[in-house]
């Protein structure tokens, strides 16, 4: 292939990925009626992407997130002025940028036509044209991934010392992204030391220190922010506590889902964690010491159940390479259909393709080290922690490019007339996708998911009744939901109808008894329902579960008030100001009036 046809062809597959996404997004945009309505991870990237653009740049506690994709995203609404239409359009052009990178890779790694299949089966691939409309941190990381993999492939013991610190700098920036990025740089380190040991000593100051330079510039500026913020030691982020005891603690199914103790939001994730903490220990505790009580507790149930552990740790080996739906994003189920009839090159193709060109190449290309541990950090992470789908995805071009080899591979076999290989490679390829088999999700879950949707969108609208209704029906699929339960009861709060709102809170309390949003709610309820010894003693359950909740001292001072208890008023004006000092001059105001 000529210069200019190649030129040709890279523009033609940046095109057409670009318009497959950008279809699919205008097809999403008149036929998905939940387009508008992002599931609360996408919610809470954006949130936090809102409230850096507005200037809050440095913030004011630890990151309990990755914090890389909300400062890009950030970025892009500052460029767009939050159009969302064209901030989308900037994204979905980084995921076919991706296809053009994947292709330069394929090609340096393998050979042009492996190149050319890779990035036809990347630009047309529904997963990937799924994530580069959902504006999640998935296409960014694929990004940083094949950057990095760029780079260090065109490195060796004579290049600069510059060189490899800018591929320290790449890594540590893509760690702000995925936490995998930390395990990478350890292994490629030990990879490198074993690859060079014999120049080991002449090259250390010229590869290794850069590399790892250029990394902790980039880590221990995030530490270091996350220290000047909250006066906290966090690396990086202080969820990982929390999610290693998701991951691997009693109840644990080697996906990722929501605990029943924790409201099912990054909010509820940072909040809840922190209360059931101080609650177990009876003291307050940072943020670093709370994800360090989580990883206690984790390691205490793996130390008292090795054996069910070594299970969980089996069953996470195995779906790495298997296509489970319940590690999905939501909207990647509720467009489950689209899915089936677009996802022509599933990833249940992908895996065992994958792994046979694995096994081909594993000595026989050294080239391919640095794309092996990429996949390998991704491997073990999830081995720690748990499969999700897009952390997963972040892995699958690469196993995108053993797919392509493979085929290529096998044609070539056939094409020699060399028929073992071929049927051996069959058998071995049959035998993966039936150990394999796709874990479809049950379509009582897909309705109970659409129908919690539905009722979000109702309740956003004002239309309580048929939010009511939507809430009700998916309480018939799971009747134990805490979070229908839960917003079945603001429904009826909403309708003024207390004794079922307080029924319904008071079901949620039962099964999550610290859940601070129920507990303030039910408190709200007593009061208009003019029983306001019952909200009193609501709102001093929640302070003992939450003390530094403001609202509550709040709504305390203002019912002792009304009741001309201003001995009792003037003590939780004071306790709100202490805790938010903004409120001084309104609560200064009220402890005049209560004076008077």
């Amino acid at each position: 292939m000529s210069k200019k046809k190649e030129i040709a062809f890279i523009a033609l597959i940046f095109l057409a990925a670009f318009l497959l996404r950008l279809g699919y997004l205008k097809f999403l945009a008149t036929h998905y009626p939940f387009f508008n309505y992002p599931s609360s991870d996408v919610e809470y990237y954006q949130k936090w992407a809102d409230s850096i653009a507005k200037g809050e740049w440095l913030g004011r506690e630890v990151f309990y997130g990755m914090p890389l994709f909300p400062y890009f995203l950030a970025v892009l609404k500052c460029l767009t002025q939050k159009h969302d239409f064209a901030l989308r359009v900037i994204h979905i052009a980084l995921g076919s940028l991706n296809c053009v990178l994947l292709y330069y890779l394929a090609r340096r790694l393998f050979s042009r036509k492996v190149a050319i299949l890779s990035s036809v089966l990347a630009a047309t691939n529904f997963i990937f044209i799924f994530y580069d409309w959902l504006l999640m941190p998935v296409t960014l990381i694929i990004f940083l991934s094949l950057a990095i993999t760029l780079v260090l492939s065109e490195l060796n013991t004579e290049s600069s010392w510059r060189r490899w610190l800018g591929a320290g700098i790449l890594i540590g920036t893509a760690t702000l992204a995925d936490g995998k990025f930390l395990l990478f740089l350890v292994l490629t380190l030990l990879y490198l030391g074993y690859s060079y040991r014999r120049v080991f000593l002449e090259r250390w100051s010229r590869i290794f220190l850069p590399l790892a330079a250029g990394f902790l510039i980039i880590v221990s500026a995030v530490t270091f922010r996350n220290w000047f913020v909250a006066k906290d030691f966090v690396l990086l982020s202080a969820h990982s506590g929390i999610n290693f005891y998701i991951g691997n603690g009693p109840y644990s199914s080697g996906v990722f889902q929501n605990p029943i103790f924790l409201p099912p939001t990054h909010e509820g994730h940072a909040q809840g964690q922190k209360i059931i903490a101080e609650l177990t220990l009876q003291r307050n505790l940072k943020p670093s010491q709370v994800s360090s009580f989580w990883m206690d507790k984790t390691l205490r149930f793996i130390q008292s159940s090795p054996g069910e552990y070594m299970r969980l740790l089996r069953n996470k080996f195995l779906m790495f390479f298997t296509r489970i739906d319940d590690a999905d994003d939501i909207d990647l189920s509720l467009q489950r259909d689209w899915r089936e009839a677009l996802d022509f090159n599933s990833f249940s193709i992908i895996s065992p393709l994958a792994i046979l060109g694995l096994a081909l190449t594993l000595k026989k290309y050294p080239q391919m080290a640095f794309v092996n541990l990429i996949i390998l950090s991704q491997f073990i992470f999830t081995v720690i922690f748990f499969l999700i789908s897009r952390h997963r995805v972040t892995v699958v071009p690469f196993l995108m490019m053993y797919e392509a080899f493979t085929i290529f591979w096998l044609i070539e076999r056939i094409q020699k007339r060399r028929f073992i290989p071929v049927v051996v490679s069959g058998i071995l390829c049959f035998v993966l996708f039936m150990f394999l088999k796709p874990v479809v999700i049950g379509q009582r879950v897909i309705d109970f998911t659409r129908l919690m949707k539905s009722g979000f969108i109702f309740s956003q609208s004002g239309d309580s009744l048929r939010a009511r209704d939507q809430y009700q029906k998916a309480l018939e699929l799971q009747p134990f939901d805490v979070d229908a339960l839960y917003n079945l009861g603001n429904c009826y709060a909403e309708e003024k109808n207390f004794p079922e709102a307080i029924r319904y809170y008071q079901k949620v309390l039962a099964i999550r008894s610290y859940d601070t949003d129920a507990l303030f709610n039910l408190a709200r309820v007593y009061e208009l329902a003019n029983t306001p010894a019952q909200a009193i003693e609501t709102y001093q359950q929640l302070l003992l579960v939450k003390p530094s909740e403001y609202n509550a001292h709040l709504k305390l001072a203002a019912i002792y008030r009304s009741q001309k208890n201003c001995k009792q008023a003037i003590i939780h004006y004071e306790q709100a100001v202490k805790i938010n000092p903004l409120l001084a001059q309104e609560v200064k105001r009220a402890i005049d009036e209560c004076t008077k």
